[in-house]
């Protein structure tokens, strides 16, 4: 019985959102267990951050960042209010990242401090 089944037609955000309520587990990183109901308080926080800064639906933001509980943090919250992500590696030289920022229409690229 997959617990998603009740979910299938659902955004994602819905899907968080149903899910929340439960303090099942959506991810453990270094030993740390992040419960769906974190994830959509965290990711809530984020979005309205978002809002504050000017994002509208249709809008898209860059993110570079490494395999790491932020990247997923952005995606959902993005996701909640309609705005697109354009993943960026971490491993994209200059000129990959200049064509990339100049070719997306980012509105803002998020680079997480571990990266500077």
């Amino acid at each position: 019985m997959l617990i998603f089944n009740h979910y299938i037609n659902s955004t994602i955000p819905q899907l968080i959102e149903g899910l929340s309520t439960e303090e099942r587990p959506f991810l453990f990183y270094n030993g740390k267990r992040i419960s769906y109901r974190e994830l959509d308080e965290i990711t809530d926080s984020i979005a309205t951050s978002l809002l504050k800064m000017g994002f509208k639906r249709g809008d898209r933001l860059a993110v570079i960042a490494l395999n790491q509980p932020e990247w997923l943090y952005a995606f959902f919250a993005a996701n909640k209010i309609g705005v697109g992500i354009v993943a960026l590696n971490v491993r994209y030289r200059e000129a990959e990242l200049e064509y990339m920022l100049n070719n997306s229409s980012a509105k803002r690229i998020d680079i997480p401090s571990e990266l500077w």
